[in-house]
Parts: structure tokens; C-alpha cells; sequence
């Protein structure tokens, strides 16, 4: 759903950690995403440079939009979420 841009409809029972396993999973892609994105633009940039004969140093790259929001009903959803994902690799 997140490569094609889709939704996705997923249903569990209360407390198996639908919202951590999604989260991680997104955070994961847009890591993902994020990195390749990067790299694209790198090469994009030096291709560009051979044609052109400029040089890329120190030239920043420009970030490439891709945003997560999490919500929810409660402060104690968004608390236990929080306190939860300090727990991961997606602190």
C-alpha cells in the first residue's frame, strides 16, 4: 500500500500491537524511501555535472518530502505509543 500509494485496511484484536508493528513498518519504509530518494538525487546531480562540467561540492541536497502522521483519540493512546516506540530502533 505504501509503494502504490494505496490504503490498506488491517483488523486485530485489541492489544497485539497492531499500532507498533504498523508504525515500525512505515518508519521502516519511509527509511527506506528516504534513503533511496537521496541516492536518486545524487546520481541525478552528477550526471548533470558531467554535462554540464560543474562542480557538486558543497551543494546540499534538497530534501525530499515524505512525512508519517500518527494520531489518535487519547493523550494515554499517544503516551503508550510513544513509550513503546523509544523501545525501537525508530526513537
Amino acid at each position: 500500500a505504501l509503494q502504490e500509494g494505496s490504503n490498506a485496511l488491517l483488523e486485530s484484536p485489541t492489544g497485539t500491537g497492531k499500532t507498533l508493528c504498523l508504525l515500525c513498518a512505515v518508519l521502516g519504509w519511509r527509511r527506506q524511501y528516504m534513503e533511496d530518494q537521496r541516492i536518486k538525487k545524487m546520481e541525478e546531480r552528477a550526471h548533470k555535472a558531467a554535462e554540464q562540467k560543474f562542480d557538486l561540492a558543497g551543494k546540499a541536497l534538497a530534501s525530499v518530502p515524505c512525512r508519517v502522521i500518527y494520531s489518535s483519540r487519547t493523550h494515554g493512546q499517544l503516551s503508550q505509543v510513544v513509550k513503546e516506540l523509544k523501545k525501537t530502533s525508530y526513537k
